[in-house]
């Protein structure tokens, strides 16, 4: 045992792969140990590379690394290759300059692999291939391909030995079952960072030379060999390898770190770590980043520290967990029962917008927010966190069935995004459209009691105007495959944007904490088409909403009279004036945000230069607890000189179970508000 320098490897990190043991230190020496690396591609701060330099320095054994390049796999394109092929050219000087020997094979890895311990066997007259090395994935391809190598080495005698390199803590030892979710996993994580979130010994040059794997890596040869799609070319800006990875860390550190608690959320702001597409590839370990970050937060950057932990080590820790547990990980067999039942049941459902995964593949739907997610991902090969929720989801609500909706999402992320093709990426998918790792919520058409997210709910959470902007059509990096040169000849309305002449700004009076996201076909007085804002940001402003509309259709209100006579009187308690919300409303469909907080009991409407067109004044103490006469809300259109314009209240009905209705005085309810969520509803005729 005298070869052995510094702390050895966790044995609870490794695993027999098959039934041969690893031979005792001393029975023989010499030969050689091999680490086949597969996820893992870097030599620095890599448990299954320092695992097999410990049983090699045991037996006094040379190192060696190999890692096998099959031409095509899971429909990856150029960029993930090229990316990965560069930071492997990377780590093969690192490895010889440490005295390893790197084998690039080319194949089969349950061939190759084989193969290659076999011209060891022959070289190494001396001693024997005391072991092979692994790294691990739960994905279903490299565990088979794991399994297949085993299966082959065993035939062989040598034992293979599988380390988990890429968890903090091993998934295997974190939990024996799927988990619910973070809030079953995080206690799990958390309890023994201690144990597992430990300083990496650092790769010691090895004092046994290798007899092959001394060459260059000939990169122009590899990326050649490849059939892969190439008209999704490399993203300029993510440069790969380790130094590049170690660089992208340390930026975060200094320039975003302390924004990533408040505003990581927010796609407009620079508060990310960016570091997916280098762990993703291994090329930094999610370990490092996790210890690096934590010794920096202090102090006003203490918060952020922690929910860097949470997002790198227990949400990427319960992707791996799920896609472990769970062989049906890319797929609707994959949901919980609740879930599955719940979309079945609503698969059927009439969908408002449909859309083919060629015209997603290339940003044309109605909705600019949604193509300008797709477009960052094309152009830039990342898409941020809180918009590929919404992205998801968007698509479940716009294909044909569940199955399909998952089926695009997974091959849009695995063909874009840089670290598509990978557990996170899967189960952000599954969270997204069958509810993985989340709850039940109201039922709904469509989702089903599947998590519902609209862009009311985005406008609320950032500036979504100045994100479409950055991601335009006409301002995009990029597109998808042939599209990427193609111009929209016609601008495309964000929902919630009324089409017509004229343009308005609205801001609102007070804090706006909640906002209640109402759907009606044809029935309300106005739009409210705006970048919500909190009491911290600088008034919010609207799109393009037209609101001069209002006062050229009550124009048409002349040749109504009665309907004209209601619009331009006081309002009276005893007799509720009708709002004729045909006249105000040209759109069938229509999406407009209350403030449901006591405080915001007003908006205003100004047109482009400032003046004020109209204010919308509310009063909604809780939507279930109705006040006089059983009115629960009580919405009005006001003058400039606060004359009531026109008015609609809500009110609760008995056979409307858990909803309200919505009334116009002399007429019959209009629609019924039926709740989604917590200050959440839809209105439906």
């Amino acid at each position: 045992m005298s070869g052995r320098s510094g702390p050895s490897v966790d044995p609870r990190r490794c695993r027999a792969l098959n039934a041969v043991a690893v031979a005792e230190a001393g029975s023989r020496s010499g030969g050689s140990v091999v680490y086949w690396m597969s996820r893992d591609q870097r030599a620095q701060d890599n448990w299954a590379l320092l695992k097999a330099q410990e049983l090699a320095l045991e037996r006094k054994a040379s190192l060696y690394v190999c890692f096998c390049l099959v031409p095509k796999f899971l429909d990856g394109t150029i960029r993930h290759f090229d990316f990965m092929l560069r930071g492997l050219a990377e780590t093969s000087k690192d490895l010889q300059s440490h005295n390893v020997g790197f084998e690039l094979l080319k194949g089969r890895s349950v061939e190759e692999v084989p193969k290659f311990v076999k011209l060891l066997q022959r070289l190494g007259k001396k001693g024997p291939v005391h072991a092979v090395v692994c790294d691990f994935s739960p994905l279903r391809v490299p565990s088979e391909w794991a399994h297949g190598v085993a299966a082959a080495l065993q035939k062989m005698a040598v034992p293979l030995v599988q380390v988990d390199a890429h968890n903090v803590v091993p998934v295997w030892e974190a939990s024996d079952h799927q988990e619910v979710g973070a809030r079953t996993l995080r206690p799990k994580i958390m309890g023994r960072l201690k144990e597992f979130l430990v300083p990496f010994p650092p790769l010691r040059k090895h004092p046994h030379a290798p007899l092959t794997g001394k060459g260059a890596f000939n990169l122009d040869a590899a990326l050649k060999s490849l059939q892969v799609d190439r008209r999704v070319g490399p993203v300029s800006f993510f440069k790969p390898g380790a130094a590049a990875a170690k660089h992208q860390l340390e930026d975060f550190l200094r320039r975003r770190l302390k924004a990533f608690d408040t505003q990581r959320n927010n796609p407009n702001v620079e508060a990310l770590s960016g570091l997916s597409p280098w762990i993703k590839f291994g090329q930094i370990s999610a370990a490092r980043c996790a210890l690096v970050v934590q010794q920096a937060g202090k102090g006003d950057t203490k918060k952020s520290a922690e929910g860097f932990v949470e997002e790198a080590v227990v949400r990427r820790e319960l992707a791996d967990n799920f896609c472990f547990y769970n062989k049906h990980y890319d797929s609707l067999k994959g949901a919980a029962e609740w879930a599955a039942k719940s979309l079945q049941k609503h698969s059927k459902d009439k969908r408002e917008y449909v859309y083919t995964r060629a015209q997603l593949e290339q940003a044309k739907t109605h909705d600019d927010l949604w193509n300008a997610s797709q477009r960052q991902m094309v152009s830039e090969g990342k898409m941020h966190g809180f918009l590929r929720m919404y992205w998801a989801k968007k698509v479940l609500e716009w294909t044909k069935s569940p199955e399909e909706a998952l089926a695009t999402v997974i091959y849009l992320n695995d063909r874009y995004s840089m670290d598509g093709r990978d557990p996170n990426g899967y189960v952000g998918c599954m969270w997204s459209i069958c509810g993985v790792h989340d709850m039940g919520w109201a039922e709904r058409k469509v989702f089903g009691k599947i998590r519902y997210m609209n862009y009311a709910g985005c406008c609320k959470k950032f500036r979504v105007a100045e994100f479409e902007q950055r991601y335009s059509s006409s301002g995009s990096k990029g597109s998808a495959d042939e599209a990427a040169s193609s111009k929209q000849t016609k601008p495309r309305r964000s929902p919630g944007v009324m089409a017509a002449s004229g343009s308005a700004i609205f801001s609102a009076e007070g804090q706006q904490d909640e906002v209640a996201t109402w759907k009606i076909p044809g029935a309300w007085l106005l739009q409210v088409a705006v970048d919500h804002c909190d009491g911290s940001q600088e008034p919010c402003k609207s799109e393009t909403m037209q609101a001069i509309l209002l006062l050229v259709l009550l124009c048409v209100g002349i040749g109504l009279i009665m309907c004209a006579f209601a619009f331009f009187r006081e309002d009276k308690e005893e007799q509720i004036t009708p709002l004729c919300p045909q006249l105000v409303v040209r759109d069938s469909d229509m999406t407009f945000l209350m403030p449901a907080d006591a405080q915001a009991d007003s908006m205003i409407v100004q047109d482009a230069k400032g003046g004020i067109l109209v204010k919308v004044s509310m009063d909604w103490p809780d939507p279930f607890r109705p006040g006089t006469c059983g009115i629960a809300a009580t919405v009005r259109m006001q003058s400039c000189a606060d004359v009531t314009l026109a008015t609609v209240v809500a009110r609760n009905v008995a056979t409307v179970g858990q909803g309200l209705a919505l009334c116009r005085a002399g007429c019959d309810s209009f629609g019924f508000v039926e709740p989604d969520g917590p200050r959440l509803y839809h209105v439906r005729h």
